[in-house]
């Protein structure tokens, strides 16, 4: 038997229950009219997030040689940002985050300069891909 359902359409459970087994702890779940419909959207407040985690979350639906995916990516003001790959099939992988930490120091004062010189282009190359993919940045 042919499967008619076209691509757009099919349903994306084990996606969705991967994006919700990961941010369980905050309760968060992809509205189902999104998935079927793969909208970008947003869960949570910038002020205090849904259950007053400070927690917002940025997703948008794409496709590429592995298949459809959910590209997710949260700003926690607490537990550090995420940014994840979902796929179909319910697999997983880690994307590049800004990092929560800040910029390196030495005391060496040149080695200092490096270090702020490297860690500021890492910043404005990460923070340009979350930009291109709409993903808002508030660093």
């Amino acid at each position: 038997m042919q499967n008619d359902t076209p691509e757009s359409e099919k349903p994306l459970a084990l996606l969705q229950t991967t994006f919700a087994n990961m941010l369980s702890r905050f309760g968060h779940q992809l509205p189902d009219d999104d998935v079927l419909h793969r909208r970008r959207g947003r869960i949570g407040d910038d002020d205090d997030g849904d259950y007053g985690y400070g927690d917002v979350v940025t997703y948008l639906f794409g496709q590429d040689e592995r298949g459809e995916y959910l590209d997710f990516y949260m700003r926690h003001r607490i537990a550090g940002d995420q940014h994840i790959r979902i796929y179909e099939d319910g697999s997983s992988e880690r994307l590049e985050v800004i990092s929560p930490f800040g910029p390196r120091v030495s005391d060496d004062p040149i080695e200092n300069e490096r270090l702020r010189r490297e860690d500021r282009e890492e910043y404005q190359r990460i923070r340009a891909m979350l930009e291109a993919k709409g993903f808002p940045s508030s660093y």
